[in-house]
């Protein structure tokens, strides 16, 4: 249970961080 609590974190994590990535592109497209 801790394990799989782990790897959701980590993959929320991931997600995020790229999501973030992909919104900086944009930004700097943009600018």
């Amino acid at each position: 249970m801790k394990l799989s609590l782990i790897s959701l974190l980590l993959l929320a994590y991931t997600v995020a961080t790229v999501a973030w990535i992909c919104l900086s592109q944009s930004n700097v497209m943009a600018s």
